[in-house]
């Protein structure tokens, strides 16, 4: 998704192809201040964003494109991404906690949260995704991706050598990033 500019969600494949969604729509529009990271539950997409007052996050169909709802998180975190994982939601503020929610269609509820700035510092993590067993994150401020538990608990860094990395997804075989302000894609073995 887009922070500025048209505020677009796109629809790309695993490989980075351009689709279509039920509604022969590549794209759906954002609403929201600073939209940032996506989340897929299976039905849904939901958005991150923050702003003025309280993050929020904001749930589309993904068939139509249509907005279904807002939630407050009830807390200004400044956090940038969102993630879903085995009926979970996950996000990380800009102080460096990282949360879990649960969702019941109707609000977020948070479960628990985990003050995991000892090790990715006070910082805002720009990229989290999750393979099927792991959270996984990076920041535009470190060349490290972390990788975490469901429970939070801190499983390895590991040094990619690519800086800037203000995404990060994990497509079922690679994880990829991309560079803030050189705006290059890469792949992650």
């Amino acid at each position: 998704s887009e922070f500025s500019g048209n505020k677009r969600a796109y629809f790309y494949d695993a490989n980075f192809t351009l689709i279509e969604n039920e509604a022969g729509s590549t794209y759906f529009e954002l609403n929201g201040e600073n939209p940032h990271g996506g989340a897929f539950d299976g039905s849904s997409y939901f958005v991150y964003c923050y702003g003025s007052g309280n993050d929020e996050v904001r749930q589309y169909d993904v068939a139509t494109g249509a907005h279904i709802g807002t939630f407050d998180l009830g807390y200004s975190g400044g956090g940038y991404g969102i993630e879903y994982a085995n009926g979970y939601f996950y996000t990380i503020n800009s102080s460096g906690v990282l949360y879990c929610w649960t969702f019941d269609g109707n609000s977020f509820t948070s479960k628990w949260t985990n003050d995991i700035s000892g090790i990715i510092g006070s910082i805002s993590m720009q990229g989290l995704t999750f393979d099927g067993q792991y959270l996984w994150m990076c920041t535009h401020n470190s060349t490290n991706v972390y990788k975490y538990n469901l429970d939070g608990d801190h499983q390895a860094t590991y040094d990619t050598g690519i800086s800037e990395m203000v995404s990060l997804i994990w497509n079922g075989e690679y994880f990829i990033t991309h560079q803030y302000n050189q705006k290059n894609i890469y792949r992650i073995i």
